[in-house]
């Protein structure tokens, strides 16, 4: 059992197993960050997200099987709050489309993504931050959520893990070899 605590009315689950009253404290600043800024869409976050697990590797996402926004801890702890305030915004608005039945398949991943990302953009502007702007204009630019993308992703969160190197390579033999 991983250790977990609430802030704010949303659980948060500590996997990192970090026990970091930092991250908790960057949390609730994000949280107030979010509150200020846009109390509709942070009341709507919190009806949508019920809770928020705290990893030690990977990239920020929404598991629509446990209702959860996974996020690297260090990320919280370290990053820029309105950045990562942004972030909750994104996984939120997943969430959001999860609760309205939209499904996060292959061929509408793109127009989901955009659609994401067109609301941090959003709440940033709110903030009055140019550069977190321009930031996610340009993530609006490259399609990061690309099967190859995702799967470069993938292995380098396994590697900052310290998942070992045959390991690695295992799963890209099986599962990501070419069909013959």
């Amino acid at each position: 059992m991983s250790p977990r605590t609430w802030v704010d009315g949303i659980e948060v689950i500590d996997v990192a197993e970090e026990h970091s009253q930092q991250t908790l404290e960057a949390l609730r600043q994000v949280f107030g960050i979010l509150a200020k800024a846009d109390p509709r869409r942070y009341k709507r976050l919190k009806l949508d997200m019920s809770r928020i697990v705290l990893m030690k590797a990977g990239h920020p996402e929404f598991a629509s099987e446990v209702g959860a926004c996974l996020i690297r801890s260090r990320y919280v702890r370290e990053g820029d709050p309105r950045r990562v305030a942004t972030t909750l915004v994104h996984e939120a608005t997943h969430a959001r489309l999860h609760h309205l039945g939209i499904s996060y398949g292959r061929g509408i991943r793109g127009r989901v993504e955009g659609l994401c990302v067109k609301q941090e953009v959003v709440f940033a502007e709110r903030l009055e931050d140019p550069q977190i702007v321009a930031q996610l204009r340009e993530e609006l630019r490259r399609a990061w959520w690309t099967p190859v993308e995702l799967h470069r992703r993938r292995i380098t969160a396994w590697r900052q893990l310290g998942l070992p190197e045959w390991a690695v390579r295992l799963y890209e033999r099986v599962f990501c070899a070419e069909p013959k």
